[in-house]
């Protein structure tokens, strides 16, 4: 039995518009090769053996490619094979923005909204510090409220699953409120209410 043709495609099936990585379609056990896509795509219809592209693929909306491999084998057998890829439209980078100020002492909050329209994402996750720190809780929020000082920032990634977006980093700082000693150094009173005393005052600034 001869082996039927089939597509070998190279790079990921669901890639972003805005990406460069390359897509590379080739086939397998055929002499001649009619390739087409539906919707039309660049470098399609072809009859060279592999078709090799790059990015960015400017996508108006999220669309499912199918390519067609029309082909014969050396028995001269014909065959057709489908592959379908997706590439999706991304959403636009990701800005953070603080509901105000970020710099304080004692126990200050602020809100962090990050900007990206909710429509174009299939998921949000907040971080602090840290790729490896997501916020509990925050997952699918445009808004988060921070107590603590930390590094801020958040990932949008499109619907699809495809085109994780990172955003701006917010540094928050929120100092402890300070703490004031007294010390007595010299006491010195009189009856006559005409004495001092002199006290050192210390803690955090």
């Amino acid at each position: 039995m001869v082996e039927a043709p089939s597509i070998i495609f190279g790079g990921p099936q669901t890639i972003c518009d805005d990406d460069n990585f390359p897509l590379q379609f080739s086939a397998s056990n055929a002499v001649t090769y009619s390739w087409t896509c539906n919707p039309p795509f660049p470098a399609f219809p072809s009859t060279a053996s592999s078709i090799n592209f790059n990015g960015p693929y400017q996508v108006s909306v999220t669309t499912t490619y199918t390519v067609t491999l029309y082909s014969t084998t050396n028995s001269g057998c014909t065959s057709t094979a489908n592959y379908p890829f997706t590439i999706v439209n991304a959403p636009p980078v990701p800005v953070v923005t603080p509901s105000g100020p970020i710099s304080a002492c004692g126990n200050p909050s602020v809100t962090l909204t990050v900007s990206t329209p909710f429509q174009y994402v299939s998921s949000i996750v907040w971080y602090q510090n840290f790729f490896s720190n997501p916020i509990a809780g925050s997952n699918g929020q445009t808004s988060i409220t921070v107590t603590s000082t930390g590094n801020y920032f958040a990932t949008v990634t499109a619907a699809g699953g495809a085109c994780l977006k990172f955003s701006n980093m917010v540094n928050v700082v929120f100092s402890p409120p300070p703490t004031v000693t007294f010390t007595v150094v010299n006491e010195n009173c009189a009856i006559a209410n005409d004495g001092e005393i002199t006290a050192v005052a210390t803690g955090n600034p």
